[in-house]
């Protein structure tokens, strides 16, 4: 099944999120949310996902493991704006840092379908390892206000060992697309 989190100040540490469904953010506007040193493999839906608007959110993701969700339809990470009545909600900032996306804990190279997928005031992903990625994107940039992408390893591990192709998609906010991929 799912789990929900929903407090104004939540903090995960060390949750294993095994063939769950997704872990549910559902928090009131302006939470300061972290999720550190977490598992998730084998989810169903998402890794991490909202079911409600994320109004001025703060999100720090680190040191988490995301691989074997290579069936999934929808990127493992998803925080991004909504859109409800006419009116815009947005994370204020979003942190991710120290991760490791399609690439589990012992090094071994395990895919996922779809990477991380922002849009927020300000983004800083940073001292990532990103690699396994089906479609190839390993974040997808839908527009985010201020971002800062910084010394992540892409389709590589600090070793320099092979951890798939994968690369970055931003879109800027008047809609133009720039990729950048890395074989």
């Amino acid at each position: 099944g799912y789990t929900y989190v929903s407090g104004r100040k939540t903090r995960l540490n060390d949750f294993d999120s095994r063939s769950s469904r997704a872990l549910v953010l559902a928090c009131a506007a302006n939470s300061d949310i972290e999720i550190t040193n977490c598992t998730f493999a084998a989810c169903q839906d998402m890794a991490i996902r909202t079911s409600n608007s994320m109004d001025g959110w703060n999100v720090k993701i680190e040191g988490c493991q995301f691989y074997d969700m290579k069936d999934i339809t929808f990127p493992v990470v998803a925080l991004t704006k909504t859109y409800v009545e006419g009116e815009t909600y947005a994370p204020s900032e979003v942190l991710v840092s120290g991760n490791y996306f399609g690439v589990a804990p012992n090094g071994e190279a395990i895919p996922i379908a779809k990477g991380l997928s922002v849009d927020a005031e300000k983004v800083t992903i940073k001292d990532n390892v990103f690699g396994n990625i089906l479609d190839s994107v390993a974040i997808n940039d839908l527009g985010s206000d201020d971002m800062l992408v910084e010394s992540n390893y892409f389709g590589t591990d600090a070793e320099g060992n092979d951890q798939g192709a994968c690369g970055i998609r931003i879109c800027s906010i008047d809609g133009e697309l720039m990729e950048m991929f890395y074989p």
